[in-house]
């Protein structure tokens, strides 16, 4: 975490030391291998800015808590649209530029599309990313 922080910093971005926390309603806290690792019921994010932060200025918490998403569950770290749209509000305006370097199942680009912000993202996983372009092609042709 330290370190990905630091080198947003070299960057030219302020980085708060407190990340962004996502609170897990609803859900059941299971692992996926329950023999090796435990269930996260939260889920944390490291946010960076140039300017004046709109966290601060709005005074809100880092604490966000939204129910998981239970259909059309294509990423097993999919975050849901309500979760997005809030970030979205507190930290960007409309025109802005946001960048997802974890976008797995493009959520954060469809919830982009509907805050009309300006988005980049960047997914490792093949498969992923194939399920995200695909459920997102639909999502478009379906809105």
């Amino acid at each position: 975490l330290h370190h990905v922080q630091d080198k947003l910093r070299t960057a030219g971005f302020s980085v708060p030391q407190v990340p962004l926390t996502w609170v897990k309603t609803r859900a059941a806290g299971r692992s996926m291998s329950p023999e090796r690792t435990l269930g996260a019921l939260t889920q944390i994010a490291i946010y960076c800015y140039k300017g004046t932060p709109e966290l601060a200025t709005k005074g809100r918490g880092s604490i966000f808590a939204h129910p998981i998403v239970r259909t059309d569950r294509i990423h097993p770290a999919q975050m849901p649209e309500t979760l997005i749209l809030e970030l979205l509000n507190t930290f960007s305006s409309p025109g802005d530029l946001v960048l997802d370097t974890f976008a797995g199942s493009m959520s954060v680009l469809r919830g982009c599309f509907i805050a009309q912000r300006r988005y980049i993202g960047c997914e490792k996983s093949e498969v992923h990313y194939n399920a995200g372009v695909t459920y997102t092609w639909e999502w478009a042709k379906n809105d």
